[in-house]
């Protein structure tokens, strides 16, 4: 999710591109917030209603679409280094977190689970180890995913096709979902889901002009086509396109299209340079949050007695972000580092 996943260092130099920092720092937003709600209302803190189910399925629609096509801008670039260079390079920045928050976090779940009998609690622990492998827990699975489909992409390239015959193939891989075409495998059938947004954003992401093109467009037409494409994908929530599969990529290419241009818009604006703090650490907010969110509402409402929404959303979403932030930039100055990557 971050530079490290999406912009692997090559022979030659590349100017980073604010905008993706500040897509990425609005979408890492989104997944903290729906995590921190979802939360809530699993705990009986914040009450479902129409509002809240709406929010949900609006930030749902196409948070996770974003961070595919993001992660495929810079993939054919981090491809052009042999094929098994790249394979331990997506191993590292992908496989490897992966495995070490996957682990932290079960075994947390598990301590928590299992509190009040310790051999369940570690039997419970030894399956979630096992699962880990060929089941990914929780938020980990688009690690999981991007690396299936990233390896896919990889092997596309060796074979000499195209970012645009992958796109084709990704379509139809799609189309077979709808056509409720099994492939027999958990893993693969959620890799179909996702591979259309990051094939996109490999065909784009090949094209210096289309990369540029936000540059040259005027803050106020950027602002009309980001509060237009919201209200789009507002409707098409309303209308519950995002729950109909032949349907979703049509609900989520509004409110990725948005989050783009509004990116692109707040990275003139040095006031919003937050934002792009947030997509420069999403790898670590992504891998941490939840541990933190859980446990800052744990305390909260058990320690302090605070059952407030507001108040805990607030808190929740502030601290899921920030408190990754700060880990994250200790850890690169010390051996902590190989929490987050094994490099």
């Amino acid at each position: 999710m971050t530079a490290q996943i999406d912009a692997q260092p090559s022979s030659k130099p590349v100017t980073r591109l604010l905008w993706v920092d500040y897509a990425k720092g609005l979408g890492i937003f989104l997944v903290v917030l729906g995590h921190v709600l979802r939360g809530l209302a699993d705990n009986a803190i914040l009450s479902t209603s129409f509002l809240f189910d709406y929010l949900d399925q609006w930030i749902y629609a196409f948070h996770m679409p974003l961070f595919f096509f993001l992660s495929g801008l810079f993939l054919y670039r981090s491809t052009s280094r042999p094929f098994k260079a790249f394979v331990i390079n997506r191993l590292t920045i992908l496989v490897y977190p992966y495995l070490v928050w996957s682990l932290i976090q079960e075994s947390l779940q598990s301590l928590t689970y299992g509190s009040g009998d310790s051999s369940a609690g570690f039997l419970l622990l030894l399956d979630s180890f096992w699962k880990i492998l060929y089941q990914p827990p929780d938020q980990f699975w688009f690690l999981y995913i991007l690396f299936v489909i990233s390896l896919a992409y990889a092997i596309f390239h060796r074979l000499r096709l195209s970012s645009f015959s992958f796109l084709v193939a990704s379509t139809a891989a799609y189309f077979l979902l709808i056509l409720e075409v099994s492939s027999g495998v958990g893993v693969f059938n959620i890799a179909r889901h996702f591979a259309i947004y990051l094939a996109v954003g490999t065909v784009v992401g090949q094209s210096s002009e289309l990369m540029l093109k936000l540059k040259s467009i005027k803050s106020l037409h950027l602002l009309v086509f980001s509060i237009g494409s919201y209200l789009i994908l507002s409707l098409a929530v309303f209308w519950g396109w995002n729950n109909q599969v032949e349907l979703i990529p049509l609900a989520a290419a509004p409110g990725m299209f948005a989050s783009i241009c509004l990116a692109g818009l707040l990275v003139r604006f040095d006031f919003y340079a937050f934002i792009g703090l947030w997509g420069h650490f999403s790898l670590e907010i992504f891998l941490v949050h939840v541990i933190v969110i859980a446990g800052l509402r744990i305390a909260l409402q058990s320690i302090f007695g605070i059952a407030n929404p507001f108040i805990h959303i607030v808190a929740g979403t502030l601290a899921g972000i920030y408190l990754p932030i700060m880990i994250g930039k200790y850890s690169r100055h010390t051996k902590l580092r190989y929490l987050f990557t094994y490099s």
